[in-house]
């Protein structure tokens, strides 16, 4: 049965229509126009889109979708923990949300918190339907207040990309560390599925600074304040811990003393370049790498000479009663494969490992054949055994023969395991 409306009827339902549709739609677009939202309320947007604090000095809509921000910081209050930024760009496109930012500056402390709360902060991106792009002029980064010189060097990057893709599930940085324009720009990038997180590292022209790299890669921790980093990297993490290829690593200006002497107790001071040609991991254990360590001048302990001929089954020459002897140039070439190492010199001949200032060898290898990768860990907790506090670090990375853990219970690999933090959680946190 067909049901007739009345004229009034008609009339009233296209009113309301009309009202709905047509003048609150209008209404609400005035009120944004003449009511604009408060510098709070955009704070409290760009803190959502970053995962942090911020605050806005002045803001500028040019258009609906695009709006500046002058003079911002983000983080705490605290000046070592707060990013300042002079400029920063919203667009809320429909198809992607675009943040263009001018100089970023602050200090070492203030970077590392950033990277948490954005890495945090991608993570929730990634799981919307719009990718996100962050577009950085620069970040000048300088070391915290206290710190030595040394560390207080500042670091730049230029034109820094960091873009969300969504579906997939990818997130990519791009930046420079060179002055000149022609250089060849770092690229990391991360890619998520249900089964494991993929990461591929493709080096720049220019180093990174060793603080700067601390927080992308624990394990390089301690390195020094003025250590510099390099490599090239294709891995992903699984359950079982983390697998794939590192290429052409080089790490220079290694403080020997903060990371063998202070690290494990064995004397010697110097600066030292490592290059690692190739390293192969599977399921979070070292299986290949080949390598060399390289030092020019410095002063060597003859608990670590001794520590060496009694473990590596090197030569050392007499040392008539001294605790230490000045070196002139150490070069150490190792190849390992599995449980196996195989150590050279590279210090002028294939046995030499460390030469004196007067050029008479200190530290030869013998015959070049492999021995236990357990002999590296002897030689650093030497004399007191193959382990200790200072080592045990190091057993979740590599692989152990069996027979390596007889007469070792306390350090039974389910042991140790419940007391190192797990391995590679998060390259970023």
């Amino acid at each position: 049965m067909e049901v007739m409306l009345s004229d009034n009827t008609k009339r009233l339902i296209c009113r309301a229509a009309f009202l709905l549709l047509c003048i609150v739609p209008t209404l609400l677009t005035l009120r944004a126009i003449v009511v604009p939202p408060s510098t709070a309320d955009w704070a409290l947007r760009l803190e959502q889109l970053l995962g942090m604090p911020a605050a806005i000095n002045r803001v500028s809509t040019r258009t609906p979708q695009r709006t500046d921000f002058i003079n911002v910081s983000i983080g705490s209050d605290d000046f070592d923990s707060r990013l300042t930024i002079d400029r920063v760009t919203m667009d809320n496109r429909i198809e992607a949300r675009i943040l263009t930012i001018g100089t970023v500056a602050g200090t070492v402390e203030a970077l590392r918190g950033a990277l948490r709360r954005i890495d945090e902060a991608v993570d929730r991106s990634i799981r919307t339907d719009r990718p996100l792009r962050i577009l950085i002029d620069n970040i000048v980064i300088h070391g915290n207040e206290g710190e030595n010189s040394e560390s207080s060097e500042s670091c730049c990057l230029a034109d820094v990309t960091i873009l969300v893709e969504t579906p997939g599930d990818r997130c990519s940085v791009g930046f420079f560390t060179g002055s000149g324009s022609n250089d060849k720009p770092w690229l990391i990038e991360r890619t998520v599925d249900k089964r494991q997180v993929c990461w591929r590292i493709e080096a720049g022209d220019s180093s990174l600074p060793g603080w700067f790299v601390d927080e992308f890669f624990p394990a390089l921790q301690g390195a020094g304040a003025n250590a510099r980093f390099s490599a090239n990297a294709s891995l992903f993490y699984r359950r079982e811990g983390w697998s794939g290829q590192v290429t052409d690593l080089r790490i220079s200006n290694i403080d020997l003393e903060e990371v063998i002497w202070k690290g494990f107790g064995q004397p010697i001071t110097g600066f030292a370049s490592l290059h690692v040609q190739s390293a192969t991991l599977v399921d979070g254990r070292l299986r290949e790498m080949t390598g060399e360590l390289a030092a020019e001048g410095g002063v060597a302990g003859a608990r670590l000479l001794e520590a060496c001929h009694q473990c590596a089954e090197m030569e050392i020459a007499t040392l008539h009663g001294v605790k230490n002897v000045e070196y002139r140039q150490l070069g150490l070439g190792f190849r390992l494969r599995n449980h196996e190492i195989v150590v050279g010199g590279t210090a002028g001949s294939a046995q030499c490992v460390m030469t004196a200032t007067d050029g008479g060898m200190l530290l030869s290898a013998r015959s070049g054949q492999p021995v236990p990768v357990t002999r590296v860990l002897s030689l650093l907790a030497w004399p007191a055994g193959p382990f200790n506090q200072h080592t045990a670090a190091l057993i979740a990375h590599l692989v152990w023969p069996p027979a390596a853990w007889e007469g070792e219970p306390l350090f039974a690999p389910e042991r140790i395991a419940e007391d190192l933090p797990q391995v590679g959680d998060s390259i970023w946190r």
